[in-house]
């Protein structure tokens, strides 16, 4: 069974797109199969979105799990002067994320990197929609290494 959070070259493309709209702002997102809430925006996405209060001093953010771009677009496109980086390690996420940029006209820099496997700076922000059915011990260690890679008073 494919899922999500693995890369699965063998599952066939099946490119769509959906409608979000979210601070009096449209967005579209090109998504396919093998990706998280691949038709829609999930409750829990929308939930974090919504009420996340980026930090004042906030200027460097990573956004863990991206997907294909999803929140850290959206927090781009409401927070312009944010530099926002986002990591995955589904690689086909990942192609959907720097499309969707384009598509929504924003830029954020999206690279793969298993948790903070290939993450080599610090931020003054990190947000995660973490993906619980990898197991705890995969969400402990985003808790755990995520406190390497804050500046100081950067915030999860």
């Amino acid at each position: 069974m494919s899922h999500y959070f693995r890369n699965d070259p063998n599952l066939i493309s099946e490119e769509t797109t959906y409608q979000v709209e979210m601070f009096d702002q449209k967005f579209t997102f090109l998504s396919d199969k093998g990706v998280f809430s691949k038709d829609h925006l999930d409750t829990g996405s929308y939930a974090l979105i919504a009420n996340l209060d980026i930090p004042t001093h906030a200027k460097i953010l990573l956004y863990v799990g991206s997907g294909i771009g999803v929140i850290g677009i959206i927090l781009k496109k409401v927070h312009p002067n944010l530099d926002v980086t986002q990591i995955d390690i589904n690689t086909r996420a990942l192609e959907l994320n720097i499309k969707n940029n384009k598509l929504n006209q924003v830029e954020t820099t999206v690279y793969e990197s298993n948790l903070f496997s290939h993450v080599d700076k610090t931020f003054d922000c990190i947000v995660s929609n973490p993906p619980i059915r990898t197991g705890k011990a995969t969400i402990y260690n985003l808790y755990k290494d995520a406190y390497k890679h804050l500046n100081t008073y950067g915030q999860l």
